[in-house]
């Protein structure tokens, strides 16, 4: 089990993870594209710990400078290297409970 979501990911040949911040907040309650529950986001956080490294980031500003989206890709990899933002279970899943 430690490393199921992984090998599963590997098995299927997904070696990234695409996420449109804004995108993901405007559908989730309606697609139900983040329901988890407890333990899955238990099993989500140490996977994102364990194997997601973000390699591109990109903050999408409006005229007057502030943030309008933020687009990241995760690589999924054994050495992530330092703690990095976790934009699902920081920000997405708070605003659906």
């Amino acid at each position: 089990m430690k490393d199921e979501l992984r090998d599963n990911l590997k098995k299927d040949s997904i070696g990234y993870i695409a996420l449109n911040l804004v995108e993901a907040i405007r559908t989730m309650k309606d697609y139900k594209n983040f329901s988890m529950t407890d333990e899955q986001i238990v099993v989500y956080r140490k996977f994102f710990a364990k194997y997601l490294k973000e390699v591109y980031s990109k903050n999408i500003l409006t005229r007057d400078n502030r943030l309008a989206n933020k687009l990241v890709v995760y690589e999924i990899c054994d050495n992530p290297g330092p703690k990095q933002p976790d934009y699902i279970t920081d920000v997405i899943l708070p605003q659906i409970k």
